[in-house]
C-alpha cells in the first residue's frame, strides 16, 4: 500500500509542478510581450498563487511521506500503544469507529477477526 500511495501522491504533485512550470513559462512570455500592466495582471498573480500553493502542498507531502510513512511517527504510535496499534485500551474510551473490535459494540454484520479478539 505504501508504494501505491507514494507514487499516487508524488505523481499528482509532479503533475501539478509540470502544470505550474508551463504556466510560469507562458506568463514569462506574456510579460515579455507587455501583456501585463499595473492594472491588468490577474493571470500573472494567479500563476504566483498557484505556484505557492504547490509549494505548500510539497511541504505537507514531505511531512506525510517521509515523516509519517517513513516510520518516525508510526514507531511513536506503536510504542505509545505498547505494540498494539489496532486496538485502544485506555479506560475513558467511548464506543466509536474503533469499538467494533469489541464484540459487544459490533453490528450484527461485523465479524471480528480472531487475531484481533481481546
Amino acid at each position: 500500500v505504501y508504494g501505491s500511495v507514494f507514487y499516487l501522491l508524488t505523481g499528482f504533485h509532479g503533475m501539478h509542478v509540470v502544470v505550474g512550470t508551463i504556466w510560469l513559462m507562458v506568463s514569462l512570455v506574456r510579460l515579455w510581450r507587455g501583456e501585463f500592466s499595473s492594472q491588468r495582471h490577474f493571470g500573472f498573480e494567479a500563476c504566483i498563487w498557484y505556484w505557492h500553493f504547490v509549494d505548500v502542498v510539497w511541504v505537507a507531502l514531505w511531512c506525510l511521506v517521509y515523516v509519517w510513512f517513513g516510520g518516525w511517527l508510526y514507531m511513536w504510535w506503536f510504542k505509545m500503544w505498547d505494540g498494539d496499534v489496532y486496538t485502544f485500551k485506555y479506560p475513558d474510551a467511548k464506543p466509536s469507529w474503533y469499538a467494533y473490535i469489541q464484540e459487544e459494540h459490533a453490528p450484527s454484520w461485523y465479524k471480528v477477526p480472531n487475531h484481533l479478539k481481546a
